[in-house]
């Protein structure tokens, strides 16, 4: 039995890195933002769950800018990207504060949206939807040294919580992205001066 189990976490863990081994391929296969941040939502909602987003922070380090959205669900997927390409959203109290300040990404397994305000209005959006945020994780988006946003992924179709494994597969996607987005924004920055 015990030999069993750890063929299973064997098998786990060989699926997990090739998905973030493709993930990274895949980011870094445009430096065009808007395309790497589609790439990156897409990709982390299909691996994670029933929807990501990404915000980044504005110059000021202080506002969550509605940046990137993907729901898998055709059918929910417009109401969710017009409420959260909404405001900016400040960082202080709100969720995404700790991964932002910590570098470490967060689970919430079983979300309250009563005790805690996320990044934005997803818990508004998700109620418009007619579901409730069951499973949140949150991760930092962090590159050359810089802390550019959070990548947020939740569940609130899919009934199964997020664990361990979720939030380290979300916190590698997170950190291929960030690269990916570090990189799309210094061409941007680049060919502008040119």
């Amino acid at each position: 039995q015990a030999l069993g189990e750890a063929l299973a976490l064997a098998a786990a863990e060989r699926r997990r890195l090739t998905m973030v081994a493709e993930a990274g391929k895949l980011f870094g296969s445009s430096l065009d933002l808007d395309v790497v941040l589609d790439q990156v939502v897409t990709k982390t909602a299909q691996a994670l769950g029933d929807g990501c987003v990404i915000r980044l922070l504005d110059a000021s380090g202080e506002f969550l800018l509605p940046t990137a959205t993907h729901r898998n669900d055709a059918l929910r997927a417009q109401t969710f990207q017009d409420s959260v390409n909404g405001r900016p959203v400040p960082v202080a109290g709100s969720l995404a504060e700790r991964p932002l300040r910590t570098g470490e990404a967060i689970l919430m397994a079983r979300f309250d949206p009563a005790s805690h305000r996320l990044t934005g209005d997803q818990n508004r959006t998700a109620s418009r939807a007619g579901k409730k945020m069951r499973s949140v994780i949150i991760a930092p988006l962090i590159a050359g040294g810089t802390t550019l946003g959070i990548l947020g992924a939740y569940r609130d179709v899919t009934e199964e919580p997020y664990d361990e494994t979720d939030l380290q597969l979300c916190a590698d996607l997170a950190e291929r992205g960030a690269q990916a987005i570090y990189n799309a924004r210094l061409m941007s920055h680049l060919s502008q001066r040119l």
